[in-house]
């Protein structure tokens, strides 16, 4: 982009034929904001959005400076990442058989006050962070701002990553009773699943999450450190049971400079304190 003349230069992939080709150039990183009130606890309540397909959002910053912005210069998973469809003091709400695909963040964010929830049969694919994300990264939420009893189930997460790779297909964060069930995670930059966001073995409102049945593979692509399912920090009653998980990628992007033990990750992650 030439932005002194308004000019916009693209150089066509083999066999593209710009006669034909259709280009987007997206504007905004947010389509919808589902927003309760923390005052009072008054939630948003019993809303379904079935069938609807969020594509093509911006992204504002590039990634170097989102991490620079909370002063890390390896913001792990980026949470702090807008999404597409944001909620926030929620509950009872469901979202089905939609599309998230071509953003600019992470498609779906299910943030503090969200409870009993449901994410079921989505599709997010090509997004520049990440698939979903769940939770607060407020290490000391209890409820009702520490997210409770929501489901993801049944949803297709594919090549997510693409811009800022510490994305994760489904990042939860600090939550309690959240069922991950039945996905299939596929092509991510780094971890496909991973539930938590504290360093310590201390006892948190992050308790009882439950991944099970889901298909991983393909993963790791490009970061390491992680794993396919992974965890962070005590969560007491927690479990992970009935996965299947395979090719899991080795890289070690972190350069020779960095001292640091050889663990890529692998199937199942147990960080600090798990």
């Amino acid at each position: 982009l030439e932005r002194a003349t308004g000019t916009l230069f693209y150089t066509p992939l083999p066999n593209e034929d710009m006669h034909s080709l259709q280009v987007v150039a997206p504007r905004v990183e947010r389509l919808l904001t589902v927003q309760g009130t923390k005052e009072g606890e008054r939630y948003v309540e019993h809303l379904t959005f079935r069938g609807i397909w969020f594509h093509h959002t911006a992204w504002l910053m590039a990634p170097h400076q989102y991490a620079e912005k909370n002063r890390r210069g390896d913001r792990q998973g980026f949470p702090d990442m807008p999404a597409a469809v944001e909620f926030a003091w929620a509950q009872n709400c469901r979202i089905e058989r939609c599309h998230f695909n071509h953003l600019g963040a992470y498609g779906l964010d299910l943030n503090e006050g969200c409870h009993h929830n449901a994410v079921v049969g989505n599709r997010f694919i090509d997004n520049a962070t990440g698939g979903m994300k769940i939770g607060t990264v407020d290490r000391a939420a209890q409820p009702p701002v520490l997210p409770t009893g929501n489901e993801i189930g049944n949803n297709l997460i594919s090549d997510v990553g693409v811009m800022h790779y510490s994305g994760h297909g489904i990042g939860g964060w600090m939550l309690a009773n959240t069922h991950i069930h039945h996905n299939e995670v596929r092509r991510t930059s780094y971890s496909p699943i991973a539930v938590g966001w504290d360093h310590s073995p201390n006892i948190t409102g992050c308790h009882s999450n439950v991944m099970e049945y889901n298909h991983v593979y393909d993963a790791m692509l490009v970061l390491d450190h992680g794993g396919a399912l992974y965890t962070l920090g005590n969560q007491p009653g927690t479990s992970m049971r009935g996965n299947l998980i395979h090719d899991i990628h080795h890289t070690r992007l972190h350069g020779r400079s960095v001292k640091r033990p050889d663990w890529a990750g692998g199937p199942l992650g147990l960080d600090d304190g798990s």
